[in-house]
């Protein structure tokens, strides 16, 4: 199995957290990014209807899908609501994770998720019934390998040690703005050669350098982070690291890219810190891969460049010294 270094984060295009999404531009979005060598799919049911728009656009083309179980509107351990009426809990029970695992291939139009991952450990994790549920998953080929999703080292650890799946990846917020895992997970997936997928490249959208103007059903304005003074800060950073970052660098770019990715030519240079900050993870030591949210066709052009931009090793210091001073707020 080979994973691309940019995977499809499908929780953008689901409808809910971030807003109401187009059907036909989340398609659009998918075929783009799959034009553009992002081959590879995280997913999950909670989402929204993320997993039957894949399943739509993906249907008998070659990829890599990456689906999660554990996260419900149906009962268990209390995690958050959605709104009023929707209740989303955790729960890893045996019965729970096989129904979900047969309800995500039939969305996805699937015969097998290619990595089935804990999507939010519950109390208690790893316990003998999660341990079983994918233990007969695996046996019965209905998952290829197993990851663990917002976890603790210990948690990853004896998960598996426990399971007879092969489990290759650990999924963890990772960005400029939020860099924990450099000594928690990094050390322990460096070591033991497992996957560590970075997720919330962008912060949710903060390291666009955008001003954010969210529609009324988009919770991210919820999010501390998401403060007029804290995206003020940002902004100021981005604007001052792009005053030092040559135009002239960016425009040979973005014209290399164009002569090896069939696309229109976009005008990108306002976004080009999002390709930036991509590329910073990226760079990480350790990290294989980062799970960039894609709404739109050119998102996926954005981020599939990043791929190839190779900052030098002063970039690279420079950004990490600038965005370490800014203090993550909330989970």
């Amino acid at each position: 199995m080979r994973i691309s270094r940019i995977i499809f984060g499908s929780w953008a295009i689901g409808g809910w957290y971030f807003g109401k999404q187009d059907k036909q531009e989340s398609l659009c979005a998918i075929d783009a990014a799959y034009d553009c060598g992002i081959q590879t799919f995280d997913t999950a049911p909670v989402y929204g209807n993320s997993e039957e728009l894949l399943g739509i656009a993906l249907k008998n083309k070659d990829c890599v899908i990456l689906s999660k179980c554990g996260l419900v509107t149906d009962g268990g351990q209390y995690f958050f609501s959605k709104n009023d009426q929707t209740h989303i809990y955790k729960n890893l029970t045996k019965e729970s994770i096989l129904r979900e695992c047969e309800s995500s291939l039939k969305r996805l139009h699937k015969e097998y998720i290619d990595v089935y991952q804990i999507h939010f450990p519950d109390r208690g994790f790893p316990c003998e019934e999660t341990v079983d549920a994918f233990d007969a998953l695996w046996k019965a080929g209905k998952i290829k390998y197993a990851g663990v999703s917002n976890a603790t080292v210990e948690q990853l650890h004896r998960f598996r040690l426990q399971t007879k799946v092969p489990v290759i990846s650990s999924q963890e917020r990772y960005s400029l703005l939020y860099r924990k895992s450099d000594v928690s997970h990094l050390p322990y997936t460096k070591k033991n050669k497992l996957l560590f997928l970075a997720y919330s490249p962008l912060a949710s959208g903060l390291l666009n350098g955008k001003l954010r103007t969210h529609r009324m059903d988009d919770l991210r304005m919820m999010h501390p982070m998401f403060a007029e003074e804290t995206v003020g800060l940002i902004r100021e950073k981005i604007a001052l690291f792009l005053k030092e970052y040559q135009t002239e660098k960016i425009e040979e770019f973005i014209s290399t890219m164009q002569l090896r990715i069939s696309y229109d030519r976009l005008k990108i240079k306002d976004d080009f810190f999002s390709v930036i900050a991509l590329a910073w993870v990226l760079q990480r030591e350790g990290i294989s891969a980062a799970i960039a949210g894609i709404r739109k066709k050119e998102h996926a052009f954005y981020n599939a460049m990043a791929a190839s931009l190779l900052l030098t090793s002063g970039e690279v210091s420079i950004l990490t010294e600038m965005f370490s001073s800014i203090p993550y707020k909330g989970k």
